[in-house]
């Protein structure tokens, strides 16, 4: 037997130590490729820059009541006071941030012009100075560096071919479990999605040429994005116009409650380990009584990636999937890194959004700073989570956040919200603004939100009591997006946003659960 053993040891041992050797090279290789800056690195809609930068200086009077502008410019020059910032500086900022070019390639691409107003625009709007040089400089001082993680190497480390095996198995055991439960599984595109509850596509319809056609029909959609619409030929003897009908607003209510009604969910994970974290709170919403899709996304799984797609792909895939299953409208849920897929969606296509639960949601004023340096930059010996470091180190995960990551477009500014939104967060979430979206939210009294004091960035996946309060949020929430009732929310002194923000430190704000509601719910038939 010990011989046997000893001579099993002896041929297994070398073999695996060859294949670490050979996943070391190619994973070497993978951060070379991943690592490569996309040309162009920037959105393709060549107005997309100019419309965001305007509203960042047209809505200056909502946005500085949560944000000082002045905090914002020193965090993202790592905490150069923001009068130490020369005008140089700030267009630097603004140019990389806006328009994801220096002011370099600006002027190469024809926007010197603009690129030279931009500061002047920002002063004018938000009431602030910056001067032409710094006057505490020392001659040939260099400049102050700048958080532009989009241009600089990706931050991620090789893990052994081991790690990666665990992790493989990992997934063949949570696919199994979906399958136990009940689940059906598809791919379209580099997507992988399960049903519960759905017809099974037909062969013809589950077949990779008709998916990739929707795929494709998908990426035209967003393609259009932003674009005016063309004008509608007239029509060669147009009837007279019918009156108005004085229930036209009220059937049209009502015909979006009876699609709201019998629209399933849609899961959208966080980074981590795919939807296996999360199979406690997927079987949950399942019992409630209503289909449900369950993305899975590769890249976001820790798992071993030669590709990384950009947000709006895996987007044109959920689009695909829900277009292969005739599904016009949904009840959408999403964790962390899903909310920027949630976030597209909305935008895209907000109609088939009938309700819309952010869970830790990484989507809100991402321009502040907070979400980069904190998964992109911090480690546990400057005080990061060490789950949040090793999650964030991972290679897929760093490329996901540093190539193709295009803020203006996954940030998701609160006139998008849909009617029936609810809003959870932790009071300690590293990742999340949290006082500055309590706030920016005040002003939506139809959004539902609900913090935790104790909670950090996901930790609401290892808290099953918060999770069955979760699961029974988004039973009231869609049911009232189907016509069961509106939910309003009185906001006193006493249940404010203000109020929770003061007792972000271990305060008493009110809430069951051990978590706190930034609005007192008030449900109305």
């Amino acid at each position: 037997m010990v011989p046997t053993l000893l001579v099993g040891f002896l041929i297994i041992a070398p073999t695996w130590v060859c294949l670490e050797a050979a996943f070391f090279v190619w994973w070497q290789r993978a951060y070379a490729h991943l690592n490569q800056q996309p040309n162009p690195h920037r959105p393709a809609d060549p107005e997309h820059a100019r419309r965001v930068f305007d509203r960042f200086i047209r809505d200056q009077a909502t946005i500085s009541k949560y944000i000082c502008i002045n905090e914002m410019l020193s965090k993202w020059y790592w905490g150069v006071p923001a009068d130490r910032l020369t005008k140089r500086d700030v267009t630097d900022l603004l140019c990389y941030g806006f328009w994801y070019r220096s002011q370099e390639q600006m002027e190469a691409d024809g926007l010197g012009p603009v690129a030279d107003g931009l500061v002047d625009e920002l002063q004018a709007a938000w009431g602030v100075s910056f001067p032409d040089a710094d006057p505490g400089a020392q001659p040939g001082a260099a400049r102050p560096p700048m958080m532009s993680h989009l241009w600089q190497p990706v931050r991620a480390f090789w893990r052994p071919l081991g790690f990666y095996a665990g992790v493989e198995l990992l997934v063949g055991l949570k696919h199994v479990m979906l399958l136990a439960a009940g689940f059906r599984p598809y791919r379209v595109g580099g997507l992988r999605y399960y049903t519960y509850g759905l017809p099974p596509l037909p062969p013809a319809e589950a077949a990779p040429e008709a998916a990739a056609a929707r795929v494709a029909a998908a990426r035209r959609e967003r393609e259009q994005e932003g674009r005016p619409a063309a004008p509608a030929a007239p029509a060669a003897a147009a009837p007279a116009a019918a009156p108005p009908r004085r229930g036209g607003r009220r059937e049209a209510a009502g015909a979006g409650a009876a699609e709201a009604a019998e629209a399933p969910l849609l899961f959208l994970h966080g980074v981590g380990l795919g939807l296996l974290p999360y199979l406690n709170f997927l079987l949950q919403l399942c019992c409630l009584g209503r289909p449900a899709v369950a993305v899975e996304v590769r890249h976001l799984s820790m798992r071993a990636c030669w590709e990384v797609p950009e947000e709006d792909e895996i987007v044109d895939w959920v689009a695909a999937a829900l277009d292969a299953h005739g599904l016009a409208s949904v009840h959408v849920v999403a964790h962390s890194y899903g909310t920027f897929m949630a976030s597209r969606l909305v935008q895209r296509r907000r109609r088939a959004v009938a309700s819309l639960t952010l869970l830790d949601p990484v989507c809100f004023i991402m321009y502040n700073g907070k979400l980069i340096y904190n998964f992109v930059y911090r480690s546990p010996m400057a005080g990061a989570s060490f789950l949040t470091w090793f999650i964030a180190r991972d290679l897929a995960h760093s490329v996901s956040v540093s190539r193709r990551f295009y803020w203006s477009l996954l940030n998701l500014w609160p006139d998008q919200l849909p009617q029936h939104t609810l809003v959870a967060m932790g009071a300690r979430d590293e990742l999340v603004p949290v006082p500055e979206v309590l706030t920016m939210l005040e002003a939506h009294p139809d959004t539902r939100v609900l913090l935790h004091r104790h909670h950090r960035h996901a930790d609401f996946i290892k808290d099953l009591r918060w999770q069955a309060r979760m699961v029974q949020e988004v039973a009231e929430l869609v049911a009232g997006a189907a016509g069961a009732g509106h939910v309003t929310h009185a906001r006193s002194d006493s249940a404010s946003s203000y109020e929770v923000m003061a007792g972000l430190n271990g305060g008493s704000s009110g809430g069951s659960g051990g978590g706190a509601g930034a609005g007192a719910a008030k449900k109305t038939n």
